[in-house]
């Protein structure tokens, strides 16, 4: 634990990972004097990451936790929101700030819950549930009657995952399937993204190949880059649920989707 500076743990993420364990990993950092701080990107507007981030700061030890502007109160990127249990940790925080950046991500939030009001607000927390729940269902049809499957991550409440292995070529390769990324692009959805993931074989780990999809950061190589594991054994697509969306923004995805899937598949036959 000296040696440990801090541990970042994180609530809203890419299907197929669900939120970690933060009440837990709060009480061992607690035990351990081990600084914790978590990623809540999309948590504010999901009742169960906030009830998760609730629970560790009553259990546990939670520095900050931090939350993104642009996914949370419907405004442009480029703001973001950093709590604490602890009123010193934020003045501290604000202390370091220069002066001299843009004001605009505030003012932006500002404005926008202005004019939404709580009862505005709620009002699309709920909505946003809904959406969620619907879009699950007919994600889950339009897969299986494309010969695919929607990834079973229950824990998961914004983001969702589509097996696209069904859709590999005959030899096993995946690398074509970033064509439904750049097709749905194309088509003006820019939210979801093809994740290529591939499991090395016992023969290729015993010859030493592996590395498939890597990237390398700081000197640090990330196998299946872009997934949550470097032995993820398929490749998938994510599309989330977010606050603000509308139903029929969901139907027209369903219907692109399904569409750029069967566009793949002529195309592969």
């Amino acid at each position: 634990a000296s040696e440990v500076l801090c541990v970042c743990s994180t609530t809203s993420t890419f299907a197929p990972r669900v939120p970690d364990s933060v009440d837990e990993i709060a009480v061992l950092c607690a035990e351990l004097e081990v600084g914790h701080v978590i990623n809540n990107a999309y948590g504010l507007q999901c009742s169960k990451c906030s009830h998760l981030v609730e629970t560790a700061c009553r259990k546990g030890r939670v520095d900050a936790f931090v939350q993104s502007t642009d996914k949370n109160f419907l405004v442009p990127v480029g703001g973001a929101v950093v709590a604490s249990a602890k009123p010193e940790l934020v003045e501290k925080v604000s202390s370091i700030y220069p002066g001299r950046a843009s004001m605009s991500p505030i003012l932006d939030v500002f404005i926008t819950l202005l004019s939404l009001g709580e009862a505005g607000f709620k009002r699309l927390l709920q909505q946003r549930k809904e959406n969620a729940a619907w879009f699950q269902e007919h994600l889950k049809t339009v897969a299986e009657r494309n010969g695919l499957r929607l990834l079973r991550c229950p824990a998961n409440k914004i983001s969702f995952a589509i097996d696209l292995q069904p859709l590999a070529a005959a030899d096993g390769s995946v690398d074509d399937l970033t064509f439904l990324g750049s097709a749905l692009f194309t088509r003006r959805v820019s939210g979801p993204r093809v994740v290529l993931c591939r499991k090395a074989t016992d023969a290729e780990v015993s010859a030493g190949t592996t590395g498939w999809y890597r990237k390398k950061i700081d000197g640090v190589s990330f196998d299946n880059y872009g997934g949550h594991s470097a032995d993820y054994p398929i490749s998938y697509l994510t599309a989330a649920c977010a606050i603000g969306v509308e139903r029929a923004e969901l139907e027209t995805f369903l219907e692109r989707f399904e569409l750029v899937v069967r566009e793949y598949k002529a195309k592969s036959a």
